[in-house]
């Protein structure tokens, strides 16, 4: 995975991608122990024309579902207070429906 965490202005944490591989479920944020992720938004774009899917964990319920996305086009939502995993330490992970990269940032906090 080719992420690092960084600061939003406001204090909101991201992860970065650059051409991360998401034809199988990938890992895309892993959480401090004893956390939950809340996906608050996202300013991402896939490679080839994908939805991407974003699920609770590896196998875990599905949580957010893009619109089939254009290659190469930005595709930018604010999930306002953001979308929380079930269960502390769970992974957020992402697996497009075509092969395809996913860039970009996700933003995602941790309470």
């Amino acid at each position: 995975m080719a992420s690092s965490g960084g600061a939003f202005s406001g204090g909101y944490p991201q992860d970065f991608f650059t051409a991360t591989a998401i034809s199988s479920e990938t890992t895309v944020h892993t959480t401090t122990a004893g956390k939950r992720f809340r996906l608050t938004g996202m300013a991402i774009a896939v490679s080839a024309a994908a939805a991407v899917t974003f699920k609770d964990n590896t196998a875990g319920a599905t949580i957010f579902v893009t619109p089939v996305l254009a290659a190469n086009t930005p595709f930018v939502i604010d999930l306002g207070e953001g979308l929380h995993s079930a269960v502390a330490g769970n992974l957020l992970t992402a697996t497009a429906s075509a092969a395809a990269n996913l860039s970009g940032t996700l933003f995602v906090r941790e309470d």
